[in-house]
């Protein structure tokens, strides 16, 4: 369990899809249509890991990335939620990564995810897709003397589900949303995102990716309340709700005003035990 919070924590969240292009060049599939590679990276997939799964994840350089969500928590500083894509420069898939990663950099904030060992890996494999380069990224020799973003050893990147979860049985971040009373998924899954992705519906992966960034900020307050690390949790879960309220309005954000009403639901509920 993670040991202290920084002045600045990224609660934050990657969506991915199979890249074609990486595909082609790995199963020597050149001028295939992509459908076709991807049908193929998915068989590979299966045919090695032995899984009955017809859609597999794959490893990580074998996928592009789609959208970026964080929470950004600073201190003495209103909750800001940064989603990309967002309809300008950074659209690309190396814009969105270059952005993320620049303000990882430059910032050095306290990342939180969840299973996010695998999000940072992405975002390492896809800079390297691009050429991009982060030296104030570079781990230090030793623990003490620098941020390591990487090793899964540092208390500046928490991923909540080994933290939470250790060598027990995995849980979705879904399941422990409704364990600690918020909201998960809202009619979308991540098994959803690639078919969203092939019919151009980007800016609802963005949505989707945004809630799960928000979802996994909730949880991790609950976490840190429970080591005594967050004192006044209905304050800090207040200003998380003030900030969605505030997107929410005059319609703007749909699918947070639909988050905002999950979440007053739940508590209306009570379905805390007794």
């Amino acid at each position: 369990m993670f040991n202290r919070i920084e002045s600045e924590v990224w609660a934050f969240d990657v969506e991915w899809v199979p890249d074609p292009d990486t595909g082609r060049a790995a199963l020597g599939l050149h001028g295939a249509p992509d459908d076709i590679v991807v049908d193929h990276m998915w068989a590979e997939e299966r045919s090695r890991s032995d899984r009955k799964d017809p859609r597999p994840f794959l490893p990580t350089p074998l996928c592009r990335v789609v959208a970026i969500a964080a929470v950004r928590r600073r201190k003495d500083k209103p909750l800001y939620l940064l989603s990309l894509p967002r309809n300008d420069e950074w659209d690309s898939e190396k814009g969105m990564v270059d952005r993320f990663l620049n303000g990882v950099e430059a910032r050095k904030p306290q990342l939180v995810g969840w299973n996010s060992s695998v999000d940072v890996s992405i975002l390492v494999h896809r800079a390297m897709r691009h050429g991009l380069s982060y030296p104030g990224l570079l781990p230090p020799d030793k623990p003490w003397e620098g941020r390591d973003y990487f090793s899964g050893k540092s208390s500046c990147h928490v991923d909540l589900l080994s933290d939470l979860f250790g060598w027990g049985r995995k849980s979705s971040l879904d399941e422990m949303a409704a364990c600690v009373g918020v909201p998960g998924k809202l009619n979308v899954t991540g098994a959803d995102v690639y078919d969203m992705w092939q019919e151009h519906r980007t800016e609802e992966i963005r949505d989707y990716c945004e809630l799960d960034a928000v979802t996994t900020y909730l949880v991790w307050l609950r976490a840190a309340h429970f080591v005594g690390l967050v004192q006044d949790l209905t304050a800090e879960e207040q200003a998380v709700r003030k900030m969605l309220v505030e997107m929410a309005a005059g319609g703007q954000h749909p699918h947070i005003a639909k988050y905002v009403d999950a979440w007053d639901g739940l508590r209306l509920e009570d379905r805390s035990p007794t």
